[in-house]
């Protein structure tokens, strides 16, 4: 296998970084999601 040393702290990090990369991809899924159904709704109406 792979032999990384890296610190708990620098693996924390790591894990903190990309947490919030997929946090901000799924707000702005949501967000994507959220305009086409009002858009929608409104060729409906």
């Amino acid at each position: 296998m792979y032999d990384f040393s890296i610190s708990k702290e620098q693996a924390r990090q790591f894990a903190y970084d990309c947490f919030d990369v997929i946090i901000r991809d799924v707000k702005m899924l949501e967000e994507q999601s959220q305009n086409s159904s009002e858009n929608n709704q409104q060729k409906v109406a």
